[in-house]
């Protein structure tokens, strides 16, 4: 397993800077990468670049697929906040949230640092008064009632729980096998492919007005490709089943 590296506050402020110079296209990526790995030699290209794209899916709004650690990602959304201003700051707690559901949905992972990133700093942009946002979310900010039940993870702030024991309890109860395409990754790939899936929520949790537990029957388990299609095109699972066998033809 590759070391975490810690990073110092010089290295944390270095490259952040390195990262606004490459955005704002005063410096290439390249460039930034060798001048600070020099300086820095116990950060490889990779590493540099990977970290890069943590920082960019920030400021798009769009889900961290590289962990940095919970210092640097704080150390980066405190200065994006005061750097970039109320509307870029939004966009990166949405890339917390996306990212959050995505890891939780593959694997049921713990995701408590960007919980509590995530619930911290929604507070801060609460508080600058320069956004607009509903009484209920200010309500449920407010309240701080983020907490956890062992492994179990709940956001009150949207108003759902994710379970790794419902994800688990689902697997258990309709197997690793995609419920629209018929997809099994272990029979595709081998031992790699073993218990890999995707779980659905038949019910958006987003749309779920109260905190809920989710059990079994609430999930079944997807694909990847089967899962990104439900939610794009807002459809059941049996209207997706529908429209692969229209074209199968």
């Amino acid at each position: 397993m590759a070391k975490r590296i810690e990073f110092s506050p010089d290295m944390m402020k270095d490259i952040y800077e390195s990262f606004r110079r490459v955005n704002n296209d005063e410096l290439t990526l390249i460039a930034a990468s060798e001048k600070y790995c020099v300086k820095y030699k116990d950060i490889k290209h990779k590493t540099f670049v990977n970290i890069y794209y943590c920082f960019e899916h920030m400021l798009d709004g769009t889900t961290i697929t590289y962990d940095t650690g919970y210092n640097l990602k704080y150390y980066f959304l405190e200065r994006i906040q005061k750097d970039y201003g109320s509307d870029i700051m939004k966009k990166s707690l949405d890339s917390l949230k996306k990212t959050i559901e995505h890891y939780v949905n593959i694997d049921g992972r713990s995701q408590n640092s960007n919980l509590k990133l995530y619930n911290y700093f929604s507070k801060q942009l609460l508080n600058t008064g320069k956004v607009e946002i509903s009484e209920d979310l200010k309500n449920e900010i407010s309240a701080d009632k983020m907490y956890y039940e062992g492994d179990v993870e709940q956001i009150v702030i949207n108003k759902y729980k994710r379970s790794k024991e419902a994800r688990q309890s689902c697997i258990e109860k309709y197997g690793t096998t995609c419920s629209v395409c018929g997809c099994n990754f272990e029979d595709i790939y081998g031992e790699i492919g073993k218990g890999f899936i995707h779980v659905h929520h038949l019910i958006p949790i987003s749309s779920v007005k109260q905190v809920k537990e989710i059990k079994a029957e609430d999930l079944r388990p997807v694909c990847p490709n089967c899962h990104a299609m439900l939610h794009k095109g807002n459809l059941s699972i049996e209207q997706l089943k529908e429209i692969i066998e229209k074209h199968k033809k």
